[in-house]
């Protein structure tokens, strides 16, 4: 179900990337780190992007972005595209914002703790910073 994206599946994540409130078009066009997708080549249900290295690299891995289609959340999809990530990186590191229970409630059953707060992380106001230290089993 999770594997990397490829051309095909740039328009999906695109629309996808719509759903989140704070976005970062030019990053996931540049093609600059690993995008993971869900579902059907050509119609992802969700995608992670991770910046740093994947693939038993073991340097930190930053989640930029991490989008489920509305349909598809409370399905799996988030925490298995999630699972996929912190299988393949070392410390893992994401920003959420503090009232976004359901993304929270996420990263935590993943083994992720708080470990900053960033008052000016987001146009709409602070971020957590949460941390999956490597090894760190869910």
């Amino acid at each position: 179900m999770i594997r990397r994206a490829g051309p095909a599946d740039r328009p999906g994540c695109r629309a996808l990337q719509s759903h989140l409130p704070e976005r970062a078009p030019a990053l996931l066009a540049s093609e600059v780190g690993d995008l993971l997708a869900a579902g059907p080549r050509g119609a992802p249900v969700g995608y992670l992007l991770a910046v740093g290295g994947l693939d038993g690299d073991t340097s930190a891995v930053h989640l930029a972005e991490l989008v489920v289609a509305p349909e598809a959340r409370r399905s799996g999809v988030g925490g298995a595209l999630l699972d996929a990530c912190c299988a393949r990186a070392g410390a893992v590191t994401a920003l959420v914002a503090p009232e976004n229970e359901a993304a929270l409630a996420l990263y935590r059953s993943r083994g992720f703790e708080r470990v900053d707060r960033r008052p000016d992380a987001f146009a709409a106001g602070p971020a957590l910073v949460l941390r999956r230290p490597a090894g760190r089993q869910s």
